[in-house]
Formats: structure tokens, C-alpha cells, sequence
């Protein structure tokens, strides 16, 4: 399983279990995910946004790994050498004034984190490069924006995870169920350490820990250089696995502002705006070569880009030169490799001896695509098979409890209105109430009715039987009497 012991993963648990769910579909068949290698090279369309103030956003999105892919984009992947080369096209630009990284990431792999982050301080040594977040900058796609020299954070951004995940599976009780059992046969002491078909003993947790204790070590120290704090600050407030929105990442030092994207480009801009040429200057990376070989155009590689980063000009670097951009044929036929015929001498360029990606090889990854996304398909007509039987299970269910819950409502209903009537008064009409209503109404006539009969008392019953006239003659002669006496 990859992402599991080779690769420590630097991001939420989400982002891995995203990565980890992607590597399974594109691994189905036939190894699909490797068809094209670790990396291209190829050339991105528009690596970065430039802005009419002079500013070059660069977009980071999606979970990072350390190989490129043609399927990264559609699973919401971006590869290390994605990121490198558009910040190197951007510094390449001279109508570029300063870069901004735009990070919208949960992390991603360990492996390649450091050069990345290295590079991006060399560059920002000659073109300032600035990172901001709006949704999550999260342990490795931290680590990035803790290469520029500020961070700004909206206010609901999620600065911070820092810290490392390795993760081991056991499958041993699985294949044991399955009466499988798997014999690993080892060279070497620790070989396939924390693999899936032995379980996990306590020295080889103890190793595992330590190599992650490791990377957390170098993580913890990249983030303290970066940002210019103590390691003491950084284990203490920042490097604890949290992730903090906006101001409260600003407070632990993890970022330096709460701004908008806009308010930051602004920013940006005026700052930088006067120092444009001097810097253009300085990243001519594609200036043409002398007079006698003006159809050639140079090769930014990677070591033009260090020395360039340490202030060595161009012309000082060795040169590698290949045929300029102007074709005049291109042999693309099945089977065939692409001959390049130079548009200036007419005579034809050395065929390229790199492996190339033919037609046939494009047209079984597309396959390989079409039916993993006919499988998709049929899983989700499976589900929703599933949920319209549901959904008609439950439908015959709220109809057999609609006879009962009528005569229930009778039943509250009657008894409300002899409520009303034992205690003197006139009895409600009710029908209009719905369900809910008429047992509100219910416990409100009940606590009337516990308030006038209480428990093991009498009734305070109202006296309404007519008492006869008193005999006025009676009344008379006692009034006789005493007047005599």
C-alpha cells in the first residue's frame, strides 16, 4: 500500500484518506497511475495568473504529492514539479513584480517537501514571493507558505496541523478469516518493515516512531527558520497537530495578517511596483543566444535556476540549446517518433531518444479512464436502485400509519373536550388542529385540569340546586315574640 511506511504524510487525516482513495481507483488496472512515470516535464497551460499590477498568482490546490501525473488535476492533486515549474515560469516573466502562492491545501507527502521549500526561498531572494490562504494551509502545504516572507490568512482560513502521520495496516486477522497465510522471507533485519502480512511488533513501532520523531524534527526546525521564531515557540504554540483560523493563527505566529485576497494583492503591488525592472533585468531566463545561433532559444534547468537564485547572470551559466519553437513538419504518424525539421536551415533536427507516450499508449489510459468511469456509473445506478426501494419501503410505511394516527387524534380530541366540560365549561371544536397543534392544546387543557381536581381530593363542585322562599309568617311572629318579652 502506498502512503502507508515509504511515505510519512504531512496533512489531515482527510486529505490522506482522500490521496489514499484515489491511488486505489488509479491502481485498479494494470498499474494506470504510473503509466506516464513520476514525472512529465511537460510544459503547464497557464502556470500562474498574472495581474495588471504586476503580481503573479500561483495556485496551490488539492492534496500534494511528489509525482506528476495526467490524472492529478482530476482527482484534485497537485505534484511538487507542478508547483516548482509555474513559480519558476512566473520568476521567468519580467513583467512579474512579486509572486503570490494561493494555498488551498489539506498537506500532502514528505518526500520532496524540503527542495520545494528551499527553491521558493531562493526565489524569493530575487522575485518576493508571498503566500495566502483562504481555505485550509495545512503541515506540508504549511511548510510551502513558511518558504515566503509573509503569510496573510482570511479570517476563516485554517492555518497550522503541523506535525506527521505513518500509518501501518495489519491485514493479519483478515487473511487469517480467509484461511490465507502470507510467509515473508527477508534479507536484511528490519527489510518490509510494517507490512501488511506481519503484525506490528513493538521494536518495529519503536523504528517507525522514531523515523516519523525524525521528520517532525526537520519539519519543526524548517517552520522555525522560515518564519523566524524559536524551535522552543514553535514546539510550543504552533507545532501540536492543531489547525487555528485567521487572528488566532496570527497570535501563535503562524501568519503575519488578517486580509482579503484583494487588500493583499493591493499591498503587494505598491510595494514592489518600483523594483519591477531591476528584477526583469536580473530574469531574462530566455534571452536568445549570440548572432550566429539566433534560432535557438536557452533551457531553463534546474541548476540555471540555482545559480540564477544565488545572482549568477545567464550569460555566465553553460549553455543547452534546443531547436526553437518554429516547426515546419511534425511526423506524428501511430508508431512513429516526432522528427523536428529546423524552419531556418531546412535540415531535419536529431530524432529525440527519450521514451515517449505513443497513440496506442493514450488511447489505453483513456480506456482504462472510460471504464473505471462506466464502473463509477454503475455503482451509482446500484445506489440509486437502492435508495428509490427505500424510499418506497418508507412511503408504504407512513401510509399504514395513517389510520391509526387518525384514530388516535379522535381519541385526544374527545378527551380534551370532556376535560373542558368537567370543568365547567363549553367543549372546543377541534377538527381544524393538526397533529402537533392539537397536543399542545391537549397538554394545556390537562395541566388546567390537574390544577382543579387534584389527586385524592374533592371536587369544588358549584351548588346549583333552588332553595324555596323563607315562610315570612313564621318570620313574623318570631319577631312577635321577642317585641313581647
Amino acid at each position: 500500500m502506498f502512503y502507508l511506511v515509504d511515505d510519512c504524510w504531512l496533512g489531515t487525516e482527510r486529505g490522506l484518506k482522500h490521496l489514499l482513495e484515489v491511488e486505489r481507483k488509479l491502481t485498479a488496472e494494470s498499474g494506470m497511475f504510473n503509466q506516464f512515470g513520476d514525472d512529465t516535464g511537460e510544459d503547464q497551460d497557464d502556470p500562474y495568473t498574472l495581474h495588471d499590477n504586476g503580481v503573479a498568482v500561483v495556485s496551490i490546490e488539492g492534496s500534494l504529492v511528489n509525482r506528476e501525473s495526467p490524472f492529478n488535476a482530476m482527482f484534485g492533486l497537485t505534484s511538487y514539479s507542478q508547483i516548482r515549474n509555474s513559480i519558476a515560469a512566473a520568476a521567468m516573466d519580467s513583467s512579474v513584480s512579486s509572486i503570490v502562492m494561493d494555498i488551498n491545501s489539506p498537506g500532502g507527502v514528505a518526500q520532496s517537501i524540503d527542495e520545494l521549500s528551499d527553491f521558493i526561498s531562493a526565489v524569493d531572494a530575487q522575485v518576493p514571493v508571498y503566500a495566502y490562504s483562504s481555505g485550509q494551509m495545512s503541515s506540508a502545504a504549511y511548510w510551502l507558505g513558511s518558504s515566503a516572507r509573509k503569510i496573510y490568512v482570511s479570517p476563516m482560513a485554517s492555518v497550522g496541523s503541523i506535525g506527521v502521520i505513518s500509518m501501518v495496516e495489519d491485514e493479519t486477522e483478515a487473511l487469517r478469516q480467509e484461511g490465507i497465510k502470507v510467509h515473508v522471507i527477508r534479507s536484511g533485519k528490519y527489510k518490509a518493515i510494517g507490512n501488511p502480512y506481519e503484525e506490528l511488533t513493538p521494536e518495529a513501532r519503536g523504528l517507525l516512531q522514531e523515523r516519523s520523531d525524525g521528520l517532525y524534527d526537520l519539519f519543526t526546525s524548517a517552520v522555525a527558520d522560515n518564519r523566524k521564531v524559536s524551535k522552543a515557540h514553535v514546539l510550543e504554540h504552533m507545532a501540536d497537530g492543531l489547525t487555528f483560523l485567521g487572528q488566532a493563527a496570527v497570535e501563535r505566529k503562524l501568519a503575519d495578517g488578517v486580509l482579503s485576497f484583494d487588500k493583499v494583492l493591493s499591498m503587494v503591488a505598491k510595494s514592489h511596483m518600483k523594483k519591477a525592472a531591476s528584477l526583469g533585468d536580473r530574469r531574462q531566463f530566455q534571452s536568445l543566444h549570440s548572432a550566429e545561433d539566433h534560432n535557438m532559444k536557452r533551457v531553463l534547468s534546474e541548476r540555471d535556476v540555482a545559480a540564477l537564485a544565488v545572482g549568477v547572470k545567464p550569460e555566465q551559466l553553460p549553455e543547452a540549446s534546443v531547436p526553437s519553437k518554429d516547426i515546419e513538419k511534425v511526423d506524428a504518424s501511430p508508431g512513429k517518433d516526432v522528427e523536428l525539421i529546423d524552419a531556418g536551415t531546412g535540415e531535419e533536427g536529431s530524432t529525440k531518444t527519450e521514451p515517449k507516450v505513443s497513440v496506442a499508449d493514450v488511447a489505453a489510459v483513456s480506456q482504462s479512464l472510460v471504464d473505471y468511469l462506466k464502473e463509477q456509473a454503475t455503482t451509482l445506478s446500484d445506489k440509486n436502485r437502492e435508495l428509490t426501494m427505500e424510499l418506497s419501503q418508507t412511503q408504504q410505511k407512513l401510509t399504514a400509519m395513517e389510520v391509526p394516527f387518525t384514530q388516535l387524534c379522535t381519541v385526544v380530541r374527545e378527551t380534551v373536550q370532556k376535560m373542558q366540560v368537567a370543568m365547567g365549561g363549553q367543549p372546543s371544536s377541534l377538527e381544524h388542529l393538526s397533529g402537533e397543534t392539537l397536543m399542545a392544546e391537549h397538554n394545556r387543557v390537562k395541566q388546567q385540569f390537574a390544577a382543579t381536581f387534584t389527586v385524592g381530593g374533592v371536587a369544588k363542585v358549584q351548588d346549583t340546586t333552588v332553595k324555596p322562599p323563607p315562610d315570612l309568617t313564621q318570620t313574623a311572629r318570631r319577631q312577635a315574640v321577642k317585641i313581647s318579652k
